[in-house]
């Protein structure tokens, strides 16, 4: 009898944990299932209560069972950084323009006179530099002289000569060339040999070292491509990112929208850049054969990069500082900045309003915690330039392998000119990428 009645216990007591179990499993499962938004179904505790009555049906010896532990609610909300550089700050100045509040025009407003001057000056400045790298004065591997004598313009070893220097007379030869020496053939004849210089520009002298320079030409472009692309290029990804949620923020805050595509000039401009960067870098790395000189020029790439996060200190803090000129009333009276780029609970809106600002602790409201910072919920609002940033990223890891392409072919004799084939490149992506942008 004692031993029935211990079978009988040890039964009821399994049932119960096994309606433990299964309560405990249905709540997890609906708990996954279920939206964050989502309020829980009336149904719900009248399952609990039913599966509680009978848990304790005919199981008098059987100890209350504890509810199942409540699932903590779990959101997908994110936060987003932007770089604090000059091309990021122009781009958010320019996207949160509205009729209602400002104008990005310099010639409307003349509080984005400072903006232009800094956005104008970085993208120009690093445009110079790479044009002068590139067109103006290449540096050169290494020299070789000439002496030339002008006076045969006839002979086949002369028309090279002038084909290669460009001379078209004597005249032209004599006055261009510095005397070298005369020789004295005979008494009556003295032939004077002028002397030139030809320079091998980077460009020209692709992979001329040996294995081992090789291989660390190689790691150095890996360098510059890595940093570049960590830095440089999501920035840019950021920018485009940020783009689409400003389009759909604005209107969620009362704020029209501008037909302001031509800010996707801004991004554009700091990819292209970037990528010449890359571009240029790797033609250079592997033009030179001496081991310092390839580190090094790898490190200067890398600055160049970098300008335009050098000058944003200043820009930064005079717009955080400047507070938007001629507001309407629907503004409020409290002067409103330009930027805000440091968290102050103070800009925030209390819980439950709808401002533009969200305090750190509110996890699931979206919004901005400052200009360059914002906290949305991805899947939630439409993100039309995603193909876009596939499109740079791919022509971004293609461009530069191309360059260094045409300067071995050039290297080798096989072109001439590198201007064509990197403008039409260039032409090529510019087209594609405007033409994917979602304005």
């Amino acid at each position: 009898m004692e031993n029935a009645i211990l079978i009988a216990g040890t039964g009821l007591a399994a049932n119960g944990v096994w309606q433990l179990l299964r309560g405990r499993t249905t709540v997890e499962a609906e708990a996954l299932k279920s939206h964050r938004h989502e309020q829980p179904t009336k149904e719900e505790p009248e399952k609990q209560k039913k599966k509680k009555g009978n848990d304790s049906d005919g199981a008098t010896a059987a100890t209350p069972q504890p509810p199942p532990e409540e699932e903590e609610e779990k959101h997908d909300m994110e936060d987003f950084e932007l770089p604090e550089d000059v091309y990021a700050c122009a781009f958010v100045l320019a996207n949160n323009a509205t009729p209602g509040m400002y104008s990005f025009s310099p010639l409307a407003n003349k509080q984005m006179a400072l903006m232009w001057f800094y956005l104008l000056f970085i993208s120009c400045s690093q445009s110079f530099a790479l044009v002068a790298l590139t067109a103006i004065a290449p540096p050169a591997v290494n020299a070789v002289t000439y002496f030339v004598d002008c006076s045969k313009t006839s002979s086949a070893a002369f028309q090279n000569a002038s084909t290669s220097f460009g001379f078209e007379s004597t005249e032209e030869c004599v006055e261009e060339l510095d005397f070298a020496f005369s020789v004295e053939l005979s008494e009556d004849r003295t032939v004077t040999f002028y002397k030139v210089e030809l320079d091998t520009p980077f460009y020209q002298h692709a992979f001329k070292g040996g294995a081992a320079l090789g291989c660390l030409q190689v790691i150095c472009c890996i360098w510059v491509m890595t940093h570049s692309y960590f830095r440089d290029f999501h920035d840019v990804e950021a920018l485009l990112t940020f783009r689409d949620f400003n389009r759909w923020f604005l209107p969620v805050k009362g704020e029209k929208l501008l037909q302001n595509g031509w800010v996707f000039a801004i991004p554009f401009v700091q990819f292209g850049l970037s990528t010449a960067v890359v571009s240029v870098s790797w033609c250079m790395i592997c033009g030179f054969d001496e081991t310092v000189d390839v580190v090094l020029n790898s490190m200067a790439f890398t600055f160049i990069s970098e300008v335009a996060e050098m000058f944003a200190e200043p820009v930064l803090k005079h717009y955080a500082g400047t507070s938007i000129a001629g507001l309407g009333a629907d503004y409020g009276t409290e002067p409103i900045m330009y930027i805000v780029t440091e968290y102050d609970e103070a800009n925030a809106s209390a819980p439950g309003e709808g401002g533009w600002y969200v305090r750190a602790d509110e996890k699931n409201k979206s919004g901005l915690l400052t200009d360059f910072k914002y906290r949305h919920e991805p899947g939630t609002y439409a993100t039309p330039n995603k193909p876009a940033i596939r499109f740079l990223r791919f022509a971004y890891f293609i461009i530069p392998p191309l360059s260094l392409m045409l300067c071995i072919m050039i290297s080798e004799g096989i072109i001439e000119n590198i201007v064509g084939p990197m403008l039409l490149i260039a032409s090529f992506t510019t087209v594609v990428a405007f033409s994917m942008f979602h304005y």
